[in-house]
């Protein structure tokens, strides 16, 4: 049986950083049960955010673990949630929430 390593502050601060910020909880919200491009997730959101800037939410939530990066069948990206990381943003946080039982 493999021994799971006990997660430190540090393993989460990329998944606290990339939550913490209002535009990418947007981008989160619109991918939710679906997998779209940039172009897409910004069509969504309405004129909130440009196709550039949707890109670079994207990049900061794949490097979390959060959401995950496909090829599409158009040549176009697509991105969709990463259901697996919400048992590690539940670790997070359950870690974050710990520190006020010490």
């Amino acid at each position: 049986m493999t021994q799971q390593r006990v997660p430190t502050h540090e393993d989460f601060s990329k998944v606290f950083r990339a939550l913490a910020d209002d535009t990418r909880r947007q981008v989160l919200a619109a991918l939710v049960n679906h997998e779209l491009s940039v172009l897409e997730v910004a069509e969504r959101m309405r004129d909130r955010a440009s196709v550039s800037v949707v890109s670079r939410h994207l990049a900061v939530l794949r490097d979390a673990g959060i959401v995950q990066e496909e090829p599409g069948t158009d040549g176009r990206y697509l991105y969709k949630m990463q259901h697996a990381c919400k048992y590690e943003i539940e670790r997070a946080f359950g870690a974050l929430l710990a520190l006020w039982k010490r």
